[in-house]
C-alpha cells in the first residue's frame, strides 16, 4: 500500500507514533517526548499516513539555530518501508525547515548502520563528524548534514 499523505503531527497521533518508535528505533523514549517536541516546534513534527489515515511513519525535529534544524527522531513502520514514506517525510521536513528560514538540517545515525547512512547519502546528506560514545549504550554516531533546498 502506498503513502497517501504527509501532514503535521497531532496529539491524537502520539499512540501510533510511539508504537512505531518502540518497534523501529533501538532506544527507548518516553511517550511524553512527542508532546514536548510538538509544543516546542509543531511544524517540525510530521507523520506519513496511508489511504485510511493510519500513521505509517514520523519525523520529529528541533530548531538548533535560526539557520539549522535537527532531525531528532525518524522512523517508518516496518510494514510500510520502501513505499516512499521516508523520502516523503524527509522532503516535507526540509520544506518546513526552509519555510522557517533554516538553510541546513542535520541528524545523527549509528556509525555501523550502513543501510540507514546510505538512505541519507542518497538523499543528499554528507558525513561531517564522528561522535564517540554518543548513545546511551556507548555506541558511536556520525553526524550528517544537508541543505534544505537540495532535492533528494
Amino acid at each position: 500500500m502506498s503513502i497517501q499523505s504527509v501532514r503535521r503531527m497531532e496529539s491524537s497521533d502520539i499512540p501510533q507514533v510511539y508504537r512505531i518508535a518502540c518497534s523501529a528505533l533501538d532506544q527507548c523514549y518516553a511517550r511524553g517526548l512527542f508532546g514536548f517536541l510538538m509544543f516546542q516546534w509543531s511544524r517540525g513534527q510530521l507523520v506519513s499516513c496511508d489511504m485510511f489515515g493510519e500513521v505509517t511513519g514520523f519525523i520529529c525535529g528541533t530548531l538548533l539555530r535560526d539557520d539549522l534544524a535537527s532531525i531528532s527522531l525518524f522512523a517508518v513502520d516496518a510494514a510500510h518501508r520502501r513505499e516512499g514514506a521516508g523520502t516523503a517525510l524527509l522532503e516535507a521536513f526540509a520544506a518546513a525547515c526552509a519555510r522557517q528560514g533554516c538553510r541546513m538540517m542535520q541528524l545523527e545515525v549509528r556509525l555501523e548502520n550502513e543501510s540507514t547512512r546510505g538512505f541519507y547519502r542518497r538523499r543528499g546528506f554528507t558525513d561531517t563528524e564522528l561522535l564517540t560514545d554518543f548513545y546511551t549504550d556507548h555506541g558511536n554516531a556520525v553526524r550528517m548534514i544537508r541543505s534544505t533546498d537540495q532535492p533528494s
